[in-house]
């Protein structure tokens, strides 16, 4: 997302089926801090200032400048309440996101949770591919690979 938002963003236009033109790297700047923001307008405009630009307030995320905001043992707590949530939009985005490395065991999770769920084999083998799954033959047995 920090990136290259429009990217992500078009994931979700995609998912829910509406046509890909609002999201797309042309729509989106960096403000004078370096995140991105959306253009108010997509005309051409050689000096975009913040002023030009659609942002989220500066209170909202964590800054990249400010370290250790969260104390470990809470950082811990939230991704434990998270877990099961999170790892359950893989089979919606046919992906791996980046804080599934601060999970106990994921793989573990995915083959029993949410691959019993995945019907689609080409699904399935993204999902496969993107956790480092493919050798797990109790799993793709299922799907005739």
């Amino acid at each position: 997302m920090i990136d290259r938002p429009w990217e992500e963003l078009e994931k979700v236009e995609s998912h829910l089926g509406i046509s890909k033109r609002f999201f797309i790297k042309e729509r989106f700047a960096k403000r004078s801090d370096g995140y991105y923001c959306i253009k108010k307008t997509l005309s051409e405009i050689k000096n975009i200032s913040d002023k030009d630009l659609i942002c989220m307030p500066s209170s909202k995320g964590r800054s990249s400048k400010v370290t250790n905001s969260l104390t470990k043992l809470n950082e811990k707590y939230l991704y434990k309440f998270y877990r099961e949530s999170n790892l359950n939009l893989v089979p919606r985005f046919h992906r791996k996101l980046s804080w599934f490395d601060h999970f106990n065991n994921p793989k573990a999770y995915i083959a029993r949770k949410v691959i019993p769920k995945v019907h689609n084999r080409a699904d399935a083998i993204q999902i496969l591919k993107e956790f480092d799954m493919l050798n797990w033959k109790n799993l793709t047995d299922k799907f005739n690979f």
